[in-house]
């Protein structure tokens, strides 16, 4: 393109989004080998646009196999990148003074799926076959959506899948919550399962909270997280968007 700046070439395409293009090592005061690019895009640059360089990505030839073609696709460039491991040097004796614990280690149990107590039981009675010959059931193939429910709502039956969930020395049951909402849930029993969790290709063993919901008719409608505590414990980091607040009849 006649409009390209002067000494501009296809390098100049390559732009670092996360990461960097050389680390020096911070002992031997040496550049590594080789580019620490976490993110790199490759598009025309800016200066070529205000220049009002007219062509794109794909009038850009790349050798492959010897023979330059133009890019049509993302794997083109792909191919061409190499990864590398590098080792770095610590020294045996640290000056730095120790640091303390950014928190506490105690187990936080982890609120994985929410859903109507009917729709699981019915799904986890109902066994499937699966390529590995691994004893499923058709719980395996959910997905996480909010599980919805009206304002308003007393007693609802739910299930709440989790990760970590322990009892009290005496016996004592987890406690679920939703923060900063008019919606109260009460655990009724826990039970340990075998499922696979939806993104997981293997089974693996987790614990079942059935609960009753109560939400208050003034309860604000939309989004929200559930948080999960064993007993004795604060609760740990809540699950986004498990579950969904309607407006009742009356607020349309």
């Amino acid at each position: 393109d006649p409009k390209l700046p002067r000494g501009a070439s296809a390098a100049d395409c390559w732009h670092i989004v996360r990461g960097r293009e050389s680390i020096t090592d911070p002992v031997t005061g040496q550049v590594f080998p080789g580019n620490f690019i976490l993110h790199g895009v490759f598009q025309i640059p800016e200066l070529w646009t205000k220049a009002g360089v007219s062509f794109t990505v794909g009038d850009i030839k790349i050798k492959h196999n010897g023979v330059a073609t133009p890019i049509r696709y993302g794997a083109q460039i792909a191919e061409t990148l190499q990864m590398g491991l590098f080792a770095w040097q610590v020294p045996a004796e640290s000056k730095e003074a120790p640091q303390a614990c950014v928190s506490d280690l105690k187990q936080r149990p982890q609120p994985l799926q929410l859903m109507y107590e009917k729709v699981w039981n019915a799904c986890y009675g109902t066994p499937v076959k699966n390529p590995t010959g691994t004893p499923m059931s058709l719980a395996s193939n959910l997905v996480i959506v909010p599980t919805q429910i009206q304002r308003g709502a007393s007693g609802v039956s739910m299930v709440l899948v989790c990760h970590g969930i322990s009892l009290g020395s005496k016996g004592e049951l987890p406690s679920v919550t939703v923060p900063d909402s008019e919606i109260t849930i009460n655990v009724t029993k826990v039970a340990d399962i075998t499922y696979a969790v939806p993104g997981h290709s293997f089974t693996g063993k987790f614990q079942l909270l059935s609960l009753r919901v109560d939400v208050a008719k003034e309860a604000r409608v939309g989004l929200r997280d559930i948080q999960v505590a064993n007993f004795g414990q604060t609760p740990g980091v809540a699950a986004a968007a498990l579950l969904y607040v309607n407006a009742d009849k009356a607020g349309g």
